[in-house]
């Protein structure tokens, strides 16, 4: 593997969409609250979800690389490749870059402070970095103690959107919005469970306590179901209360989209069984379809609408 593979690998880039959507629909919203489209605002907040990723991918790697080692002892040929485990990179590496790009990530939030007029958002970049530290770091590491998948819930269910939708809009109003934010956060919390049924075994020996660990797999993938067909009812009442924000046609077909892939998620289930790491895999696929799918269509609506009003 050369070089530059080796470090798309170890930044996880597959799995990028799980922040960029989130950034991409925070700025979609500030569109649309402001009536108003600024390129700058746009690239600061990319710049800072791109630091922030890295920054969280590769020291979740460094701080994980024991409980990756007995998932890579315990399957020494199954599974996707472990970072440090396999020998793609070294952890003094991962360790490095991990704290640059939060350092980048915290610089970006305070330049957008001062030289775009956000008012806090330095402090708003500092605890998205604390979020992470809080949810892998010792000596606290939430996610070895039953709080993790409620962390990433709530940063990328939240936090995210809202720091970008902050960046482009210059305000931070979301008083009609709230079904669609109980929405992000509740498919952001089925998606947090789902990182969990790879690991299930591994994850136990290692102490970490997840849903996967306490729950099992069958309850853990009913959970993930019924905060997904949750999040899809959060979506329905928005129309109910707030018809100036979607209408029951562009409701209409987001159903339609919504209810297929439940659909597939309740069939796929059956397999996705503990060890059965493709079948697994294909799984969180649908899932990561069906959340990333919904988000990416609110966002392209309501960009519309704002660049429209505009």
């Amino acid at each position: 593997m050369k070089f530059f593979q080796r470090w798309l690998f170890a930044i996880k880039i597959n799995s990028w969409p799980k922040m960029l959507i989130p950034f991409f629909w925070g700025q979609s919203l500030g569109v649309f609250i402001s009536h108003d489209y600024s390129l700058l605002p746009f690239l600061v907040g990319l710049a800072f979800t791109f630091f922030l990723t890295i920054f969280i991918v590769l020291l979740n790697d460094f701080w994980d690389q024991k409980v990756d080692g007995i998932k890579r002892s315990l399957y020494p040929s199954s599974g996707s490749p472990k970072t440090i485990p396999d020998g793609i990179l070294p952890a003094n590496q991962l360790l490095l870059i991990g704290i640059l790009s939060g350092v980048f990530a915290g610089l970006i939030s305070f330049f957008a402070e001062f030289f775009l007029q956000r008012v806090s958002f330095g402090l708003m970049g500092i605890i998205c970095l604390f979020i992470f530290l809080l949810y892998s770091a010792p000596p606290i590491r939430l996610n070895y103690l039953g709080g993790g998948e409620f962390l990433e819930m709530f940063g990328v269910g939240f936090l995210l959107p809202i720091c970008n939708l902050y960046l482009q809009a210059g305000e931070i109003n979301i008083s009609n919005l709230y079904f669609l934010y109980l929405s992000s956060l509740s498919f952001a919390l089925a998606s947090a469970i789902a990182s969990g049924l790879s690991d299930e075994v591994s994850d136990r020996k290692g102490g970490k306590k997840t849903f996967v660990t306490k729950w099992g797999n069958e309850y853990s993938k009913n959970l993930i179901l019924g905060f997904s067909f949750v999040g899809f009812c959060f979506i329905l009442l928005t129309p109910i209360f707030h018809d100036e924000i979607l209408s029951w046609i562009e409701v209409f077909f987001l159903a339609v989209f919504n209810l297929i892939l439940l659909q597939n998620l309740y069939s796929l289930k059956k397999k996705a069984v503990t060890e059965a790491f493709l079948d697994i895999q294909y799984y969180k696929s649908k899932l990561h379809l069906l959340i990333w799918g919904n988000f990416l269509i609110l966002s392209l609506i309501f960009l519309g609408k704002g660049l429209v009003r505009f």
